[in-house]
């Protein structure tokens, strides 16, 4: 006999077959599925125990069974695939050149942890992976890290595997389902620092927990004019002029080229790797501020060789961690200590939805592809929402 259970989030089947157990995930949630699996299962095992099913000597056992049929030349060309760690090599050699530096970086760090993970594990076939191996890993991990954290490394496993199938290295996507956790509501994210301050002030909260805070703070136009006057005199000026002014990357900012940047039809046209896991580039353009045209000019004059806006004594970008030392000395002792690159980009975007700016138009200077990513920046300031809820008649 054979039975049905729920494991997180999807149905597994147990049966004994030659005084051995089998367990194997159904891949589904759904019990009318799992049920019906169950049932072939056990058809399976009666037709093999008669002898009218009878098993191919290079098939296993427990996945025969619950299939009831020998592979096809596909699938067989599939359970003898590359091993898991091949397929992280041959995966991170594709995504290069699609990627920002910063997300294959991040991407790098996921997919080690997974390899930690599997340990010898990690020489077997790709297929070899399941549900199963998944589950382990999340409870592993919630033991470490927060949800949040978890449910980006699910998602780089979810684009390894993604990739595995398309080149025909394993069937299916054992990431795929129920692994992830849900999402705490994104418009309470991005905060102001008096809000920051107060949640800090009430106590309780680890070091960690701080700087998480401080991650996802928001800087008010007053705050962005005070920091650009703050940076007058560091050579970071014109870099951060170009991310409050733009909502760019600071990848983005980093590769930026004067042929890039139209002075005279004051654009800016932003090539990005962000965006995209099939072209190696993808583009958008942003209108220059008449208060970051001057900046431009005047820092193109004084920066006279290279290609790059940002163009270090070799002719070649500024690296990321020469400007993350400069912000980091810049905004020690300071209000803005603690704060990212990326808090001028979430505050770009917030100020201009704060002033009513038709969201398709920052969708577009944003470079804005999915729903998920708009709510992400359409929290306004809490004065401008209360506004709106006041501005009711009724």
């Amino acid at each position: 006999m054979a039975s049905i259970h729920l494991r997180g989030r999807n149905f597994f089947v147990k049966f004994y077959f030659a005084r051995k157990q089998y367990l194997r995930s159904l891949k589904t949630s759904n019990k009318k599925e799992a049920l019906h699996a169950k049932n072939r299962v056990e058809q399976n095992i009666h037709l093999i125990s008669t002898g009218v099913l009878s098993i191919p000597p290079d098939e296993n056992i427990g996945d025969f069974i619950l299939r009831g049929k020998p592979l096809s030349q596909k699938e067989r060309k599939a359970s003898s695939s590359i091993s898991i760690k091949d397929l992280v090599e041959a995966y991170l050699r594709h995504a290069e050149p699609h990627m920002a530096e910063s997300s294959l970086k991040t991407e790098k760090i996921h997919l080690r942890h997974l390899l930690s993970f599997l340990g010898n594990k990690a020489t077997m076939p790709v297929v070899s992976v399941n549900t199963a191996i998944i589950d382990k890993y999340v409870t592993e991990r919630k033991k470490v890290v927060s949800p949040n954290t978890i449910n980006k490394e699910l998602q780089s496993f979810s684009q390894l595997f993604k990739y595995g199938v398309e080149r025909g290295y394993c069937n299916t996507n054992p990431v795929n389902g129920g692994h992830r956790f849900k999402k705490a509501g994104l418009p309470h994210r991005f905060m102001t620092k008096k809000e920051i301050d107060e949640q800090i002030s009430r106590g309780g909260l680890s070091e960690k927990d701080k700087n998480e805070l401080m991650r996802f703070r928001y800087l008010t136009t007053d705050e962005i004019a005070e920091l650009l006057d703050l940076a007058e005199s560091s050579i970071l000026h014109p870099f951060l002029t170009v991310l409050a002014y733009t909502g760019m990357r600071r990848g983005e900012a980093l590769s930026l080229e004067w042929s890039d940047v139209d002075l005279k039809r004051k654009k800016i046209f932003v090539k990005s790797r962000k965006q995209s896991t099939t072209a190696e580039f993808t583009g958008r353009d942003i209108d220059i501020h008449p208060k970051l045209l001057t900046i431009l000019k005047r820092h193109k004059r004084a920066s006279k060789k290279g290609k790059f806006v940002f163009c270090d004594e070799k002719l070649g970008p500024w690296h990321r961690d020469k400007v993350h030392r400069e912000f980091k000395n810049l905004t020690a002792g300071t209000s803005f200590e603690g704060i990212g690159f990326h808090c001028l980009r979430h505050s770009f975007a917030s100020n201009l939805a704060a002033l009513g700016v038709d969201q398709r138009i920052i969708d577009h200077f944003m470079g804005h592809q999915t729903e998920e990513m708009r709510r992400r920046y359409q929290h306004l300031f809490p004065a401008s929402r209360r506004k709106a809820i006041d501005s009711l008649t009724y």
